[in-house]
């Protein structure tokens, strides 16, 4: 049984509308999706959002290149997974396919890109000076909390960055930022639903 169900996973691009965005080939999934999702986990006469409605709040929060943009399940809720990238940053987020809220967000230094257009491998994009000074905790918990609304739960130096975990509700946001710049090299937003939905 669950090789048919596969089987006719793979057939889903070849018979469904296609739409194309930046290059990205979308297929609309949204009706066999629903066969491989438990009843219990399907809202009640659920409505999904339409593939514009979510590149437009995709848009809305990163304003960069689409490479990846699907309808899937795969955390047992149907969601468009959202891969976007601009010139320094690979972000990929899960935007909800009924209520279009975003419950699932990446923010990663593209540092393959990066070297390819000749920059330094440091996870810093500006040079250091070796005189520089190391960011304040205070300084850090700012350029944070600019970012995350919330109580400051744990805040950590590593080698070459801070990680400051900001908790805000059941929302949880992590940061790594630069000891020096202040940049932002990694974020990532998850709610608490996402990991009752995983256990």
């Amino acid at each position: 049984m669950k090789n048919m169900k596969f089987n006719k996973w793979l057939l889903i691009p070849a018979t469904a509308g296609v739409l194309v965005v930046g290059g990205v080939a979308l297929a609309d999934e949204r009706d066999d999706l629903a066969n491989f999702i438990p009843v219990n986990q399907q809202p009640a006469n659920a409505e999904y959002i339409t593939q514009e409605e979510a590149m437009k709040i995709a848009n809305e929060r990163v304003d960069g290149e689409v490479v990846e943009f699907k309808l899937d399940s795969d955390d047992r809720r149907v969601h468009f997974d959202v891969e976007m990238r601009d010139a320094t940053h690979e972000y990929e987020f899960d935007i909800d396919a009924v209520t279009g809220d975003i419950y699932d967000f990446e923010k990663d230094r593209d540092d393959d890109r990066n070297q390819s257009q000749g920059q330094s491998s440091n996870p810093s994009t500006t040079p250091v000076a070796n005189d520089a000074a190391v960011l304040t905790q205070e300084e850090v918990v700012a350029i944070a909390q600019a970012e995350a609304t919330g109580t400051v739960t744990k805040f950590e130096r590593d080698d070459d960055h801070f990680e400051v975990e900001i908790r805000d509700g059941n929302v949880e946001y992590d940061f790594e930022i630069d000891l020096y710049t202040g940049e932002i090299l990694e974020f990532d937003q998850e709610t608490d639903d996402d990991e009752d939905l995983d256990d």
